[in-house]
């Protein structure tokens, strides 16, 4: 087939010639079907049109011959004139390319070659494949051509990214929400002088608060949050005295759905600093200060939240990156925000910088608070 004639093949059925002669070959049984619309080309047709697969022609040697209609609306491709006699191999480069390579070999020996991966469309949009390639072969039974058909599963993939992130993250919850039981556990008991019935029930109103720290990580509310409020809800299960955490800063209602992901930084940074931090000691302090900046032209104001620790055991860097590093990175980039976090020797220091959502939020007069 010439290239010139390509892009018309996917609108004439009898230039198809290579998928037809593979229909009507002796190893194809077509039980139940007019043979007279085989060979005329209409079945043929009609499966190319309604196919949302992106299904390939393509010579020994790997070069496009052919694209259906379907592939061309997927691929991204608009005119199949300059993709005809290019090579298939070349869509695949980088670390799929050898996967690529040895399913054409397959095919060309005459099995099924089958891989998946990514793979960018003409206008550049990564997508997700199941890629399958078989031989098309003459009456003898011999090699002609190959067809390569591509199944678009990039919603599938992504669903499956997704769910992973999200078990990986209910696993990080459930590994922190031991160590807090257990911090929360260490400070209550601590004192021998105490009352066991008081243990008890200062124990008890400690984990009822955590618990409703984690109600608001398990759904997004439609209702407005108070900053003030939602911060001192995840700091509340620790019980701590306002000469060691301190809350400074203009009262400022947050959207339901800014709730949650600044929720999920708070609370990692409590945790870390109870396991690591300021908090792990009984010296410690811990300062959350917050304002409010005027945005760009145009652009909503910014919420400038500051995260202080100081007092409690030296910081060094940490080596790698864990889940909560990257949990709370990905909860700034919820909020649109940017996050700075710096570990110096005397304390971690961090500025959470996120625009406020005026249509929902409000803000009210308001000063220096501490934790109650």
């Amino acid at each position: 087939m010439r290239p010139e004639d390509a892009a018309d093949a996917n609108r004439t059925a009898p230039r198809a010639i290579a998928l037809e002669e593979s229909v009507r070959a002796p190893n194809v049984r077509l039980t139940g079907i007019d043979t007279n619309l085989v060979e005329s080309g209409v079945l043929l047709h009609g499966v190319l049109q309604s196919s949302s697969d992106c299904i390939k022609v393509l010579d020994l040697d790997a070069r496009l011959v052919f694209m259906s209609a379907g592939g061309l609306e997927v691929m991204e491709v608009d005119d199949f004139k300059k993709l005809a006699g290019c090579s298939w191999l070349d869509f695949w480069k980088g670390e799929k390319e050898e996967d690529a390579r040895a399913a054409i070999a397959v095919a060309r020996a005459g099995g099924l070659g089958r891989f998946q991966g990514w793979c960018r469309t003409a206008k550049g949009t990564p997508k997700w494949w199941d890629v399958q390639v078989t031989s098309i072969n003459d009456q003898d039974g011999r090699p002609q051509q190959l067809l390569a058909i591509s199944r678009d599963l990039t919603e599938i993939k992504r669903a499956e990214e997704s769910q992973q992130l999200l078990v990986s993250e209910m696993r990080h919850r459930v590994n922190n929400l031991l160590a807090v039981v257990q911090a929360i556990a260490n400070q209550t008991f601590r004192d021998d002088g105490l009352p066991l019935s008081n243990a008890r029930q200062s124990f008890s109103e400690r984990l009822l608060a955590l618990s409703r720290t984690h109600d608001i990580l398990q759904k997004k509310s439609s209702e407005a949050v108070g900053l003030h409020g939602l911060i001192s809800g995840v700091l509340a299960p620790y019980d701590l005295t306002s000469s060691r955490v301190s809350l400074e800063g203009p009262e400022l209602q947050v959207t339901g759905r800014q709730a949650l992901p600044l929720t999920l930084v708070l609370h990692e940074l409590t945790t870390n600093a109870t396991k690591y931090g300021a908090l792990s000691n009984d010296n410690g302090h811990l300062a959350i200060c917050w304002r409010i900046a005027a945005g760009a032209p145009s652009q909503p104001r910014r919420l400038v939240l500051n995260w202080t620790e100081a007092g409690g055991p030296v910081v060094e860097p940490p080596t790698r990156k864990g889940f909560g590093s990257r949990l709370i990175t990905y909860s700034a980039a919820d909020l649109g925000g940017a996050l700075h976090i710096a570990y110096e020797p005397s304390g971690l220091r961090c500025t959470l910088d996120m625009p406020i959502d005026d249509s929902e939020s409000g803000t009210a007069p308001g000063g220096s608070d501490s934790v109650r």
